[in-house]
């Protein structure tokens, strides 16, 4: 089984426009903490990006970082990451997205553990049944048979469902052979964690954040969530921004 990690990145969001290449972390960018991050699977990395001018910056950094970079287009994300799985002819890929500076690999792991060959998709999901992607948390990633999305391509034009990637599908569990893997006790009926980018105040937040963990040397995010259960005023400005900024 052939395996790559595909970051879904771009720098024209409308909420935030260059989010991923701003400095985050002494002066590195979300992006480039997330392929130096996803590397420790000791996979093969891609970047899919788009084709528009804006983006030539992100394979600039791809070719830094000495990843691969693939470029397709900008409004039909799933034909982008379908293309983007052909150029290794991957049969299953991770999917991650550029917006979430605290991802775990260790959550990936998870997934790479429990995945089985009868299997087109996997993915943690909280106590309420709300898959991890449409979370707030920002920690995990999902795993996706390739062939499954090249369905997905096939049988739909719905834009919601070239847009975001694998909604098609995991709500079409006739269609498809899902797996669910439960979110550890310390997030499993939380609604009031986000740790994932994308307005000012959520970078700002975050940059806060991600400072305090690499201080404290966090290794797992349940030593972060106990953290902010001691600091509620984080808690109280992430409940406002995920009202604000409903999946």
């Amino acid at each position: 089984m052939k395996t790559a990690v595909i970051i879904q990145a771009r720098k024209g969001s409308q909420r935030l426009p260059n989010k991923i290449v701003k400095p985050f972390f002494q002066e590195k960018g979300i992006l480039e903490i997330l392929i130096r991050e996803v590397k420790k699977l000791e996979l093969p990395v891609i970047v899919a990006t788009t084709t528009h001018e804006i983006d030539d910056e992100v394979e600039q950094l791809c070719q830094k970082e000495k990843v691969s970079c693939f470029r397709g287009s900008e409004e039909n994300v799933l034909e982008r990451f379908v293309k983007a799985s052909r150029t290794g002819d991957y049969d299953v890929v991770y999917r991650v997205c550029a917006d979430n500076p605290f991802l775990s690999v260790s959550y990936m792991k998870e997934l790479e553990s429990a995945w089985e060959d009868s299997l087109d998709y996997i993915c943690h999901r909280d106590g309420f049944g709300h898959p991890a992607m449409k979370t707030h948390f920002g920690f995990f990633a999902e795993m996706v048979r390739v062939s499954a999305l090249e369905k997905v391509l096939s049988v739909t034009k719905d834009p919601l469902y070239l847009e975001h990637v694998t909604n098609f599908v995991y709500e079409h569990p006739d269609m498809f052979s899902l797996h669910w893997l439960t979110m550890p006790d310390f997030l499993r009926h939380r609604n009031d964690i986000r740790m994932t980018v994308d307005t000012e105040e959520d970078f700002r937040t975050m940059q806060e954040l991600y400072q305090l963990k690499i201080e404290k040397n966090w290794e797992s995010m349940d030593e972060l969530v106990v953290w902010l259960d001691n600091h509620p005023e984080f808690l109280t400005g992430m409940k406002k921004n995920i009202k604000a900024n409903t999946k």
